[in-house]
């Protein structure tokens, strides 16, 4: 009995602290998004604001709040340690990714648009309308983002990377290994209702994942992922929309639901691998993310080696 006994706890905690094995606390990671998403709701609706524009913040806020709470007292990590810091490396690559995923979706609808596969014209915000609200957009979804990318790879590829290297895994085939299940969670928790979109979501979240294995920070990923989300959105957009730099007509059905998977997500995801050649001279799995560093000098302490 005592045997089984010791065998559940160095499955369940581990070895080598007293704290609960990685692996389990990528469950505790899937109720983080439902969970700010409601509160937010219950927040704005208390002080009379909608939309998205007031929804980043107040999402941003809320969750600044729980990840203090996560990583205090479930990582037991500094918060220098899920991916955002403040050094220019950080902020250029930042720049770039979402620079070349503007480029790239920019590009992409120009040539669709010559091709004839749909049409291309000024939105509101070329004519001088409704360009705050585009702006309060772009500011939220870059907030929006920031949450969504510390919970899917800061946290649960971070998480799932630990768990399988504290069971005998290699750290870079377990930085791998917890890349494949972000991508899994970032699939999953999108709600995909068609398998072309659930293709592109899938893809979207590999590129993403993979950026941040390279790195080991979220700059590069919420370039990326900031640009396609503002681009899908009133970057080119609907005509129905109001808050629209161009909106897109004649869309030829499946075309643009599959544009992301087949072609923008793969060349931006290479664009920006060639920036961090050049600026880094490398570019491969940083093994360690794979690995667990208690905290040093309180929760803003800085990661240990």
């Amino acid at each position: 009995m005592a045997r089984a006994t010791a065998t559940l706890r160095r499955a369940a905690i581990g070895t080598e602290t007293t704290r609960l094995r990685a692996t389990w606390r990528v469950l505790l990671a899937v109720p983080l998004l439902p969970l700010v998403g409601l509160l937010a709701a219950r927040v704005q609706a208390a002080i009379g604001l909608r939309g998205m524009v007031a929804g980043g913040p107040v999402q941003g806020v809320i969750f600044l709040g729980v990840l203090v709470a996560w990583a205090a007292l479930v990582d037991r990590r500094p918060i220098s340690d899920y991916g955002v810091t403040a050094s220019r490396r950080w902020v250029a690559d930042l720049g770039v990714a979402l620079l070349a995923g503007l480029a790239v979706w920019t590009a992409w609808h120009v040539l669709a648009a010559n091709l004839g596969w749909f049409d291309l014209a000024a939105g509101p915000a070329l004519g001088g309308g409704e360009v705050a609200g585009v702006v309060g957009v772009f500011a939220s979804l870059a907030i929006n983002t920031w949450v969504q990318d510390v919970v899917f790879f800061a946290i649960v590829l971070a998480v799932a990377a630990e768990g399988l290297h504290a069971r005998g895994v290699g750290r870079h085939r377990a930085v791998l290994g917890g890349w494949l299940v972000g991508v899994l969670f970032f699939t999953a928790i999108h709600g995909t209702p068609t398998a072309i979109d659930a293709a592109a979501t899938a893809l979207g979240g590999a590129v993403f994942g993979l950026l941040y294995v390279h790195t080991g920070d979220l700059a590069a990923t919420i370039g990326v992922h900031w640009a396609s989300s503002f681009a899908a959105g009133p970057l080119f957009a609907d005509p129905e929309r109001a808050r629209a730099v161009v909106h897109v007509t004649g869309t030829v059905p499946g075309v643009d639901a599959m544009a992301p998977a087949l072609v923008l997500y793969p060349v931006t995801y290479l664009l920006v691998v060639g920036w961090l050649r050049v600026s880094r001279g490398d570019v491969g799995v940083d093994p360690g993310l794979a690995t667990w560093t208690e905290r040093t000098g309180g929760l803003f302490g800085t990661r240990g080696e």
